[in-house]
């Protein structure tokens, strides 16, 4: 089951057709209503099963639950004042005993990338995880997974648009990976970054802590201005070139 917002028109449209409505994602979502050159061609055909009203009186909306029912490819789009109806061609690929041996391998898969991915991914919740081990048949894991792990849309329309189970369970485990990758990824990156501030907050302390030790025994005096007195002293050349190397080698000893 899915919430959703729909149109007041295309409510009182399903109403009067059995209740059955076609969902499909937007390529660029607004706040208004999309045209038909902005939604995806394929989608779910999905069944009401209960509606509430919201918004204003100016701008209503209705939020409903429903049961989506087959996948379906959209064959054109019909655009009537604000109501968007579809001609769909509307089907279901199902394996016979869920795809037997190959079908459960296919499952382990997911799982074992979906356990991969919740190491890096803390919102993949136990209750998920406890449904994942529960489902059997890979048309129906894999859906499930994708719409509760996949968080970038394209990624979840790809799923959707693959009817071919065996298809669908290769491309859901091939996002999964490539997700655990950039993941990975951007732990490193945080952990380096964590460790460079640790390291420079580090620095700046001792480096306080030595100022003020400096200014407890009274060592704050800076080699340049030694250097910079010797050589106004006016001293004979032999004597100032002794004292400048001392200089240098005292302000090099920690």
């Amino acid at each position: 089951r899915t919430r959703a917002d729909i149109e007041p028109a295309a409510l009182e449209s399903a109403e009067a057709s059995g209740m059955l409505v076609l969902l499909v994602c937007t390529k660029t979502p607004s706040e208004d209503s999309p045209n038909p050159d902005e939604l995806y061609s394929v989608g779910t055909v999905a069944r009401i099963r209960q509606s509430t009203k919201n918004g204003t009186d100016k701008a209503p909306t209705v939020r409903f639950i429903c049961e989506c029912r087959q996948r379906a490819t959209v064959k054109e789009y019909y655009k009537t004042g604000e109501l968007i109806t579809a001609s769909v061609m509307a089907k279901t690929v199902e394996l016979p005993d869920g795809g037997g041996i190959r079908g459960e391998a296919y499952a382990r898969e997911i799982r074992a990338s979906l356990d991969r991915m919740t190491e890096y991914l803390q919102s993949v919740t136990g209750a998920i995880r406890i449904a994942v081990k529960s489902i059997d048949d890979i048309s129906l894991l894999s859906d499930f997974v994708a719409s509760a792990v996949l968080v970038r849309t394209a990624d979840k329309q790809s799923v959707l648009e693959e009817f071919d189970p065996y298809l669908r369970a290769t491309l859901l485990i091939k996002i999964i990976n490539n997700e655990c990758v950039l993941l990975e990824c951007e732990q490193e990156i945080q952990q380096r970054t964590r460790g460079n501030i640790a390291r420079n907050q580090r620095e700046y302390y001792l480096r306080e802590q030595l100022k003020i030790i400096e200014d407890e025994l009274g060592e704050d005096d800076d080699p340049d201005d030694f250097t910079a007195k010797i050589k106004e002293a006016k001293l004979p050349e032999e004597i100032e070139e002794k004292l400048l190397k001392e200089n240098d080698r005292l302000s090099r000893t920690p």
